[in-house]
C-alpha cells in the first residue's frame, strides 16, 4: 500500500525525471526556471525489482517512454500531473505591472525555446531523435500550461469566450466527461457561469439517468428552444419503472418538436413501449418534428418478450412508430431488442438503418421488408444482429434483389448459413466498402462466402468477429473461400478477433493454383487481396499473427502498420514484439489502439 508521504515523493521525482529529459546537454538550454513539484498530486510510484517503492534518488530515465512505464501512466496522465503540479504552484490575482512583463517575458522565453528545438527537429528529419521529441514535448505542455497566466481570457468579447466554451463541451469523446467540463465552465467564476448559461448551444446534449434527473431538466430548460439532443438510460440495479419513465417523458415531450436525437437505452420493456407510444403524439396531435435519429435499446433478456395480456392496453399489440405519421427529417433507425408494428410504420429515406436482437415472430415480414430496402435507397449503413426479414413460407428464388446503389456500410451477425443466403440475396449492393461479419459458428459458411462472390467488388474494410472459419476439408470449399477473397482486390483494412489461423491463411493462397503457401514463400507474381495494408487484431495469439505477416511480406505483399486492441496488447510480450518487428524486415509497425476508436487508416478509407 502506498502511503500519502510516497506518492508525493513520488510526484517530486517524477517532475524531476521530466525536467531532466528537458535539461539534456545535447539540446538548447532552458531559459527560465523549470517546473518544481509542490507534492500535492497522487502518482503511482515506481517500483523496484522487489517490488518495494524505492527510497533513493530515481533512476534517470532516458525517454519519456521509458518514464512512463516506470510510473504505470500514459501520455494524458503525464500532461495531467504536470498540470496540476503547475496549477497548485499558481496563486490567481491580479498582476502587478512588473509581474505582467516577467511573466510575458518567460513565455517569450518559452516559445523560443520550442523553437529552437523545433529547428533541432527539422535537422534530424526524415530521422526521428528521441530525446529530442521528449523535451519538444514537455516543452510544448510546458508552454500552454504557463500561457494562461498571462492570458486574459475574461477580456475577451463574450461571443469569442462563447465560441470557445463550444469548442471545450464539443471536444469530449465520452459523455461523462462532457458533462463534468459544463459544469466546471459555471463554477469557475461569473462571468464564466453568465457567459454559458447564455448560450443554450452549450446545453443541447442532455442525458437523462438517475439520481440526475433535475440537473437534466434545468439543462433542457436552458436550451431554450435549440434542437437537443437527449440520452435516456437506467441499470440493473436500478432500472426505470413504468411510471418514473411515463413522468420524465411526458415533461420531456413538451419539447418533442425540438428534439433532434433521442438515445434511450433501458432495461425492462415498460419504459421503452412508453417511449414508442409516446411518439405516437406526432400523428395524433400533428405535432411538428425535426427528429433526425432514434436508438431504443433494450438491454434486458432478449427471450422476455411483452404480454398479450399487458395490463396498460396499449402495449397488448405493437405500435406503429411515431403513430404512423411520416417525420421528414428521420434519417437513423436503431432497434436492438425492440420491436414496431411494421406494416404500419412508414419507414423511408434512412441513411442508417440498425436491427438486433430481435426474435424472429416479431420481425419484419419478407415483403415488409423488402419494402423498407426500396423505399430506403438513400440508405448508407444497414445493421442486421440477430434480426432481419422472417423466414418466407415459399421459395424465394424469383424474387430480384432489391437495388441499393448508396449503401456503404453491412454489419450482419448471429445468423445461420441458410438465412445469410436468404437475406443476402434480397439486396444489390455493389458500393459496399465495409463489411463485418460476426459469429460464423458451428456451420460450415464457405456457401455464404461464394453467395458473396463477386458481389462487392469496391470491398475496402473486412471485419471478422468469433469466426470458426478452418481449412478447407474439400476442393469446393477451398475455392468458394479463396474465389471470395479474390473477388475483392480492393481490401485495404482487415480486422480480425477471435478467428483461427486457418482463415488468415487463405490470404496466403496462391490465386491461380488455389495451392496453400509453403512454409518458407518467395515473392509471388500474383497474391489474393494485393492491396492489403492494414491488420487489426482482437483477442489473437501474436505468434500467429507474427507467422502471417512474415509469410505476406515474403510473398511480396508487405503490410504498412498492424495494430492490436488495448484488451489485447497486456498480452503481447516483449518476446511476442520481438517476432513482430523481425516479421517485419525489422521496422517497427505495432501500434495500439484504444477501445472505440479507429485509426486513421481506416477513417481515411471509409471518408474516400
Amino acid at each position: 500500500m502506498t502511503t500519502a508521504d510516497e506518492a508525493n515523493s513520488s510526484v517530486s521525482s517524477f517532475i524531476e525525471a521530466l525536467n531532466q529529459l528537458n535539461l539534456n546537454r545535447k539540446l538548447p538550454q532552458i531559459s527560465y526556471t523549470p517546473l518544481q513539484p509542490t507534492n500535492s498530486t497522487a502518482l503511482s510510484p515506481p517500483s523496484s525489482s522487489s517490488g518495494q517503492v524505492p527510497t533513493q534518488h530515481p533512476t534517470v530515465y532516458r525517454s519519456i517512454p521509458e518514464l512512463m512505464k516506470a510510473y504505470r501512466c500514459s501520455y494524458e496522465q503525464v500532461v495531467g500531473v504536470y498540470m496540476r503540479e503547475a496549477l497548485n504552484s499558481w496563486k490567481p490575482r491580479p498582476l502587478s505591472p512588473s509581474e505582467t512583463q516577467e511573466f510575458l517575458a518567460a513565455t517569450r522565453r518559452r516559445l523560443h525555446r520550442i523553437r529552437a528545438l523545433e529547428d533541432v527537429q527539422d535537422s534530424f528529419a526524415p530521422l526521428v531523435d528521441p530525446t529530442t521529441e521528449d523535451a519538444l514535448f514537455v516543452a510544448r505542455v510546458d508552454h500552454r500550461i504557463h500561457f494562461a497566466q498571462i492570458f486574459r481570457i475574461n477580456h475577451l468579447p463574450a461571443e469569442i469566450l462563447t465560441n470557445i466554451f463550444r469548442l471545450v463541451v464539443w471536444s469530449s469523446n465520452e459523455p461523462r466527461k462532457g458533462v463534468q467540463w459544463r459544469l466546471n465552465l459555471t463554477w469557475t467564476c461569473r462571468n464564466w457561469r453568465r457567459v454559458a448559461l447564455a448560450d443554450s448551444t452549450i446545453w443541447t446534449a442532455i442525458w437523462f439517468q438517475a439520481p440526475h434527473f433535475e440537473r437534466a431538466f434545468a439543462w433542457l430548460e436552458r436550451a431554450g428552444t435549440a434542437p437537443v439532443d437527449l440520452r435516456i438510460a437506467d441499470t440493473k440495479e436500478n432500472p426505470l419503472t413504468l411510471q418514473t419513465a411515463a413522468e420524465l417523458i411526458d415533461r420531456v415531450f413538451v419539447k418533442l418538436s425540438n428534439i433532434r436525437m433521442i438515445i434511450a437505452v433501458l432495461v425492462n420493456w415498460d419504459p421503452i413501449m412508453y417511449l414508442v407510444h409516446a411518439l405516437g403524439r406526432v400523428a395524433t396531435l400533428g405535432i411538428p418534428m425535426i427528429l433526425e435519429r432514434l436508438e431504443l435499446h433494450r438491454s434486458g433478456a432478449v427471450y422476455v418478450q411483452v404480454s398479450d395480456d399487458h395490463a396498460y392496453a396499449p402495449f397488448r399489440q405493437p405500435m406503429a412508430l411515431f403513430g404512423g405519421a411520416i417525420v421528414p427529417s428521420f434519417r437513423h433507425l436503431a432497434f436492438n431488442g425492440v420491436h414496431l408494428d411494421w406494416e404500419r410504420s412508414p419507414i423511408v429515406n434512412l441513411t442508417t438503418l440498425d436491427l438486433r436482437r430481435i426474435p424472429l415472430e416479431r420481425v419484419p415480414s419478407l415483403n415488409v421488408f423488402r419494402a423498407m430496402l426500396a423505399n430506403n435507397s438513400t440508405l448508407k449503413k444497414l445493421i442486421l444482429d440477430g434480426a432481419g426479414p422472417k423466414w418466407p413460407d415459399e421459395p424465394v428464388i424469383t424474387l430480384k434483389p432489391i437495388p441499393m446503389p448508396n449503401l456503404k456500410g453491412l454489419i450482419m451477425g448471429d445468423f445461420s448459413l441458410a438465412y445469410g443466403r436468404y437475406v443476402f440475396t434480397q439486396l444489390h449492393a455493389p458500393n459496399i466498402i465495409e463489411l463485418t461479419l460476426m459469429n460464423l459458428m458451428i456451420e460450415d459458411y464457405s456457401a455464404f462466402f461464394k453467395c458473396l462472390t463477386p458481389k462487392l467488388p469496391a470491398l475496402k474494410v473486412l471485419t471478422i468477429y468469433n469466426a470458426d472459419i478452418a481449412a478447407p476439408s474439400d476442393e469446393a470449399k477451398k475455392e468458394s473461400l479463396v474465389g471470395w477473397l479474390k473477388s475483392i482486390p480492393n481490401l485495404t483494412y482487415l480486422r480480425i478477433s477471435s478467428v483461427s489461423a486457418g482463415f488468415l491463411n487463405f490470404f496466403l493462397y496462391n490465386p491461380e493454383t488455389l495451392e496453400p503457401a509453403p512454409d518458407k514463400p518467395q515473392k509471388a507474381k500474383q497474391i489474393i487481396c494485393p492491396k492489403l495494408a492494414y491488420l487489426e487484431y482482437h483477442e489473437m495469439e501474436t505468434d500467429i499473427i507474427s507467422a502471417w505477416v512474415l509469410k505476406r511480406r515474403l510473398l511480396g505483399s508487405p503490410l504498412e502498420k498492424v495494430y492490436v486492441g488495448a484488451a489485447t496488447a497486456p498480452n503481447v510480450k516483449p518476446e511476442h514484439q520481438k517476432s513482430l518487428f523481425e516479421a517485419f524486415g525489422g521496422v517497427p509497425k505495432l501500434f495500439v489502439l484504444r477501445p472505440g476508436s479507429k485509426s486513421p487508416e481506416e477513417t481515411r478509407l471509409l471518408l474516400a
